[in-house]
C-alpha cells in the first residue's frame, strides 16, 4: 500500500500523542506529521541528547522530550505525570520498533498510558519499518497484555508494517497513516495491520527505432533461385497418371 493525504493542521489541537522511539528516523517523521496537524508530541527515546536534536525544529509549546524508559514502572509513572502536568491526559500512545525492539519493552509504557487511552477513547499504534510476520506477532501479544491488565474497552490497537524503511518516502507514508489510525475517521478499525510498501522502481524507457533516411529507397530483387529446379509432380484424376 502507498498511501497520500493531505495535512490536516487542525485536526489534533489539543490531543496529546506519545511517540516511543522517536529519535528514529521513522519516530521523527512520525512526530514531525503529528505536529503539523495540530497536535502535543511527546518524543521518548532512551538517547536524549539526538532526542533534543530531533526536536530543535517542533514549536517548543508542543514539544515534550523525555530520556525516561517507561519499561520501569517509576519511570513511567514519572512520564505520566509529566505529560498530564504539560498537556493533560494522552490521546495516543505510539510505538516505533526498531531492530533492537523485542514484545516486552512497548508494552509497560501503553499500560502506563492505559487509564487515559480508555478516557479519551484513544489508541495504540505500533510501526514496524522492516516487518515481516513479527509485526502481527508483536501486535496480538501487546493486545493480550493490555486487555488482561484493564479490559480496556474502546482501546484501539493497531499496525503498519514497512517494507524498505530507510526509503523517505515509506517513512513519509507510514507517519501518514499513523496521524488516520489515530483520527476519528478510523474509530472502526481495531486489530488491523496495513503495510507500506517502497515505490517501484520506474521502468527504464526502451530505445526508439530513428526515422527512415530521406531520399529514395532503393529496391532489391531476390536472387534466382540456384541448383536444381524441382520437377513437376504427377496428377492423378480417377484413378490415371496424367503428367503435365
Amino acid at each position: 500500500m502507498n498511501f497520500q493525504e493531505p495535512v490536516l493542521q487542525h485536526r489534533f489541537r489539543g490531543h496529546a500523542v506519545a511517540v516511543q522511539g522517536a529519535a528514529s528516523e521513522l519516530g521523527h517523521a512520525v512526530a514531525v506529521r503529528f505536529a503539523a496537524e495540530g497536535a502535543q508530541v511527546v518524543l521518548i527515546d532512551r538517547d536524549e541528547a539526538l532526542l533534543q536534536r530531533r526536536a530543535a525544529g517542533l514549536v517548543p509549546s508542543r514539544v515534550l522530550v523525555s530520556g525516561r524508559d517507561p519499561q520501569d514502572a517509576a519511570q513511567a509513572d514519572e512520564l505520566m505525570a509529566q505529560v498530564h502536568r504539560r498537556f493533560g491526559p494522552l490521546g495516543t500512545w505510539i510505538n516505533v520498533f526498531g531492530d533492537e525492539g523485542g514484545t516486552a519493552w512497548p508494552v509497560a509504557g501503553c499500560e502506563a498510558a492505559l487509564s487515559d487511552l480508555v478516557a479519551q477513547d484513544g489508541s495504540v499504534i505500533h510501526l514496524w519499518p522492516d516487518a515481516g510476520l513479527r509485526a502481527s506477532v508483536v501486535m496480538e501479544t501487546v493486545a493480550r497484555r493490555l486487555r488482561a491488565a484493564r479490559r480496556p474497552a474502546g482501546v484501539r490497537i493497531n499496525t503498519v508494517a514497512g517494507r524498505g524503511g530507510a526509503d523517505a518516502a515509506v517513512r513519509r507514508d507510514m507517519a501518514t497513516l499513523a496521524c488516520f489510525l489515530a483520527s476519528a475517521q478510523a474509530r472502526c478499525l481495531d486489530g488491523v495491520l496495513l503495510p507500506v510498501q517502497a515505490q517501484a522502481r520506474a521502468l527504464q524507457p526502451q530505445p526508439q527505432p530513428g526515422p527512415l533516411p530521406a531520399g529514395p529507397v532503393a529496391v532489391v530483387a531476390p536472387l534466382p533461385a540456384t541448383g536444381p529446379q524441382p520437377q513437376p509432380q504427377p496428377r492423378r484424376m480417377a484413378g490415371l497418371a496424367l503428367a503435365r
